[in-house]
């Protein structure tokens, strides 16, 4: 189980809901240079894409494809913060509705 809700195996990013496919996902995701240009030394994350596919693929197995996008539209997409903390905070105040970062029974 994992135990934060940032990160999916392997270090990558959970999506959000403003990457609605995979190639948006894979755009945001892998770090960059400042011009967007190639590192002149090597570049694990250049592997970004790949290991975005194989989850995929580990959780979608043969109906993961190239052609539906590997199931990428599947996948949940967070729209605020759902960290344990902020969670339990919510709970405490009555309220667990986490929606854009905002909850209800939150206190000024």
């Amino acid at each position: 189980m994992g135990g934060t809700f940032e990160i999916l195996p392997g270090y990558l990013k959970t999506p959000t809901s403003a990457t609605q496919t995979l190639a948006e996902y894979l755009e945001k995701g892998p770090p960059t240079t400042l011009n967007k240009q190639a590192w002149a030394s090597m570049n694990y994350w250049q592997n970004y894409p790949k290991f975005m596919v194989s989850l995929l693929k580990a959780y979608y197995g043969k109906a993961a494809t190239k052609e539906n996008d590997y199931n990428y539209a599947l996948m949940p997409k967070i729209d605020g913060n759902y960290s344990w903390m902020y969670l339990f905070d919510d709970m405490y105040r009555g309220g667990s509705t986490r929606a854009g970062a905002r909850s209800r029974g939150r206190r000024a």
